[in-house]
C-alpha cells in the first residue's frame, strides 16, 4: 500500500511540476492571440503565420488581440470569435504600418473584428486596411483609431470595397480621406447600418475622399456624419470624374469643413440622388458645394 501511495504521490508531483513549467512560457509570450483555421483545425498565435499556411477560401477564426501587421495574398475570410469571458476579437497594428494589406486580385472578407492602431509613414497609404486592387468586404466590424497620410481607415487603390453594418470611426488622415480614401478607378459601397463618423482629414474628405473615375455609393440606412476636413468636403470630397450616389435612406449630416462643402464638395465629379437639406443636412458651412 505504501509503495502504491508513493507512486501516486510521484505522479501527482510530476503533473503539478509539468503544469507549472507551462505557465511561464505562456506568460512570456504576452499575447492572447489565437487564430484557428476552420478547415484544417490548425491553431496559430499570430495572424501572419495563419495566413501564410492557409489555402484559398479558408476561414480563419480570430480570438483575442492579434498584434502586428498582416499581408493577405490568398482569398480568405477573417472572422472574429469571442467565447464567453474573452475580449473582443481585435487586430492591433501597434503603430507598425497598415494593419491589413490586401494584395492585387485577392478577395478578403473581414467579419466581426475591430481593426485599430494602424499607422503608416508619410509616403504610405492606408492605416487600418490597404486594398491594393483586391476585393474587400467588411461586415459587422469596427475600424477605429488608425492614422495615415491618405485613407486612415481604409485606402482603396483600384479595388472594390463593400462596407456593411460596420463602423469606421475616429481615424485621422494627415491629407485626404479620414475614414476612407479611394483612387483612381476603384469602387466603394457603404450599406446596411454602416456609419462613417468622427474621422478627420488635414486637407479633404474628413469622412470619405473619392478621386478618379470610380464610384462611391451609399445605400439603405448608412450614414456619413460628424466628420471634419481642414479644407473641403467635411463629409465627402468628390473629385475628377467619379460618381457619388445616395440611395434609399442613406444620409450625410453634421459634418464640418474649413472651406467649402461641409457635407459634400463636388470638384468636377458627378452627384446622384443628392438633395441638400434632405438627405444631406446640418453640415457647415454648407451642405453641398
Amino acid at each position: 500500500m505504501r509503495a502504491q501511495l508513493s507512486g501516486l504521490v510521484v505522479l501527482l508531483v510530476s503533473a503539478v511540476l509539468a503544469a507549472l513549467a507551462v505557465v511561464p512560457i505562456a506568460s512570456a509570450s504576452g499575447s492572447n492571440c489565437i487564430v484557428i483555421n476552420e478547415s484544417t483545425g490548425a491553431t496559430y498565435n499570430d495572424l501572419q503565420s495563419a495566413v501564410g499556411a492557409a489555402y484559398t477560401d479558408d476561414t480563419l477564426l480570430v480570438q483575442g488581440t492579434c498584434t502586428g501587421t498582416t499581408t493577405v495574398s490568398v482569398d480568405l475570410t477573417l472572422a472574429g470569435r469571442q467565447p464567453r469571458g474573452s475580449s473582443a476579437p481585435t487586430l492591433d497594428g501597434a503603430g507598425a504600418g497598415a494593419v491589413l494589406t490586401i494584395t492585387h486580385g485577392i478577395r478578403v472578407a473581414v467579419q466581426a473584428l475591430t481593426i485599430t492602431d494602424g499607422r503608416t509613414a508619410s509616403s504610405d497609404l492606408g492605416g487600418g486596411i490597404t486594398d491594393d486592387g483586391g476585393v474587400l468586404t467588411v461586415i459587422n466590424s469596427t475600424i477605429t483609431e488608425n492614422n495615415a497620410m491618405f485613407g486612415a481607415g481604409i485606402e482603396n487603390d483600384q479595388g472594390k470595397v463593400v462596407v456593411k453594418d460596420s463602423q469606421i470611426t475616429d481615424n485621422a488622415a494627415t491629407v485626404d480621406g479620414g475614414g476612407i480614401d479611394t483612387f483612381p478607378t476603384g469602387s466603394v459601397t457603404v450599406r446596411g447600418a454602416s456609419s462613417i463618423s468622427d474621422n478627420t482629414a488635414g486637407l479633404n474628405g474628413g469622412g470619405i475622399a473619392h478621386f478618379g473615375s470610380g464610384s462611391l455609393t451609399l445605400r439603405e440606412i448608412s450614414s456619413v456624419s460628424h466628420n471634419s476636413a481642414s479644407n473641403g468636403g467635411g463629409g465627402i470630397y468628390d473629385a475628377q470624374t467619379g460618381t457619388v450616389a445616395l440611395h434609399d435612406a442613406s444620409t450625410v449630416y453634421n459634418n464640418r469643413a474649413g472651406g467649402d462643402g461641409g457635407g459634400i464638395l463636388d470638384n468636377n465629379g458627378r452627384l446622384r440622388g443628392v438633395v441638400a437639406g434632405s438627405n444631406v443636412f446640418g453640415n457647415a458651412p454648407d451642405d453641398v458645394s
